[in-house]
């Protein structure tokens, strides 16, 4: 059974691969969502996210998920995942509570049910 830490890595690989597979042309509005989503500390909205960028959610979401591999909400899930993590390693004496609200959690719960989710552990196990 893999760790963790070697799960989150592989999920790492994955994703950059995906985003920088050269050989798919360049959609620009698709790079522009993804830069925001991954340069931004906030949850934004996908239905926002469509209006700025021109483009009808349905559109967005179809376009997205044809370039990425992912919806733009799984997406988000493990964008934030990655920077929670990056957080708990960078801060290793930060309380749980505190990671989960920096990252956009609600609470410790909310942080835990979606630690378990995206690694199948618990946020204390792997500090």
């Amino acid at each position: 059974m893999k760790s963790i830490q070697d799960r989150i890595l592989s999920m790492e690989k994955c994703l950059l691969r995906l985003i920088a597979y050269k050989e798919i042309p360049q959609d620009k509005l698709i790079t522009s969502v993804t830069d925001f989503i991954l340069h931004t500390q906030e949850i934004v909205s996908i239905n926002n996210l469509a209006k700025e960028h021109g483009i009808s959610l349905r559109q967005l979401e179809r376009r997205f998920k044809a370039k990425v591999g992912l919806t733009l909400k799984e997406f988000q899930c493990v964008t934030r995942f990655t920077r929670t993590m990056n957080s708990m390693r960078n801060k290793p004496a930060q309380s749980i509570l505190a990671v989960a609200f920096e990252n956009g959690y609600y609470d410790h719960s909310h942080l835990t049910n979606e630690f378990k989710k995206m690694s199948g552990s618990n946020p204390s196990s792997f500090k």
